[in-house]
């Protein structure tokens, strides 16, 4: 891939390492975590997760972020080019049509482990009483994920668009404001809403239905892959809890 030859922003991997980069980076992750609590407080409070449910979800989430990232600065780094719009365009994808990849891999493995009984590969779900190996499972499947995600990322740059869209994205002359930009201004406002978003996914099933107002239950265990044999029933009183599925004699 051939990126713009303009230098201007050939420092921004070194901004990103340096003293400054790394603040800026240490402050957007308490931002992107103060965003996850505020989403936890949103939660009706009879159906809220508890704190160590919702430190695994987001744990799950800070350590893909944290690996996508330094692969991001790594690729920049590696360019010979403007690395300010190689990283610029890096983490746009990631945000935006990555999200989407990381959607429908996680349902997938989501169907996959109902059918197989898999319960330890349901997003969020971690027992009756949390079991460490089932987060471990998880979050494994998801870094590896995000792997996926970032290859198949990696590969659409390839495409010669590409080019055309580097010379574009980011025309600013100065380069300390281009790397504001790049470092702090875009993902101060889409880190927010992707780790909105992305909580929402990696929630339990079970939790995001109750989330919703409405409880999913099946007449067979077994027989989890088949549509037909779904049924949702609406929540006829507001304090009326329904008990948790017990899936913790499948553990694969």
């Amino acid at each position: 891939m051939n990126l713009s030859n303009d230098t201007s922003g050939g420092g921004c991997g070194e901004e990103l390492m340096g003293t400054f980069g790394v603040v800026m980076q240490m402050f957007l992750a308490l931002i992107a975590f103060s965003t996850l609590i505020l989403k936890r407080l949103t939660e009706p409070v009879d159906r809220r997760r508890k704190w160590r449910i919702w430190f695994a979800d987001s744990a799950k989430q800070g350590l893909a972020a944290t690996l996508i990232h330094f692969l991001n600065i790594g690729f920049a780094k590696l360019s010979d080019h403007d690395q300010c719009t190689w990283y610029f365009i890096n983490y746009l994808l990631d945000s935006t049509v990555g999200l989407f990849i990381i959607f429908v891999l996680l349902k997938l493995i989501g169907r996959v482990a109902d059918c197989r009984g898999w319960t330890a590969l349901k997003s969020g779900d971690y027992g009756q009483k949390f079991n460490s190996r089932w987060w471990l499972a998880q979050c494994t499947v998801y870094l590896l994920i995000a792997l996926v995600e970032k290859f198949i990322i990696i590969i659409m740059l390839q495409i010669p668009f590409w080019d055309e869209v580097a010379k574009r994205i980011l025309p600013i002359p100065n380069a300390r404001v281009k790397d504001a930009i790049v470092i702090v201004v875009v993902p101060f406002v889409v880190n927010v809403i992707m780790f909105w978003v992305v909580d929402s996914i990696l929630m339990s099933k079970w939790q995001r239905n109750k989330f919703k107002g409405t409880v999913k239950y099946y007449k067979n265990e077994d027989d989890l892959c088949d549509p037909e044999d779904e049924v949702l029933l609406d929540e006829l009183l507001s304090n009326q809890e329904e008990p948790r599925p017990d899936y913790t004699n499948k553990l694969a």
